[in-house]
């Protein structure tokens, strides 16, 4: 292999290594199940949040039940948030708390990444 192909694949050897790294400024938190299929859609959207218990909106058509959530909170470059369940609402989709020191820099503006994934119910979508 010429010295050039050998550095092209050590390129995108890295960055295929780099991708398949988790942030060291996320956490992430799945609930539920996703799906694929002509049954199923995601619906993806961001929120920017502060710190505490965090109310998601439910992004699912009428006609769909909101089956999963896959949630990330980040806070880069400076830390990394903790999601955790609310009490009493272990599980329960729309709502997820999230603990980040307020004095922490960007701890009061976070991103919040959700994937919602919404299965078509047949007997809505057929009323």
């Amino acid at each position: 292999m010429s010295p050039l192909a050998c550095s092209l694949f050590a390129l995108a050897t890295l960055f295929a290594v780099s991708d398949a790294l988790p942030n060291p400024f996320c956490d992430r938190q799945s609930r539920g199940i996703s799906g694929s299929g002509l049954e199923w859609r995601e619906e993806n959207f961001k929120l920017t949040v502060v710190n505490g218990v965090v109310q998601i909106p439910n992004k699912c058509k009428i006609y769909e039940e909101l089956a999963g959530e896959d949630i990330a909170a980040c806070n880069i470059p400076y830390s990394k948030p903790l999601l955790r369940n609310v009490l009493g609402r272990a599980n329960d989709f729309g709502i997820v708390g999230i603990d980040c020191p307020s004095n922490t820099r960007g701890c009061m503006r976070l991103e919040l990444n959700v994937t919602q994934y919404c299965r078509i119910n047949i007997v809505r979508a057929s009323e």
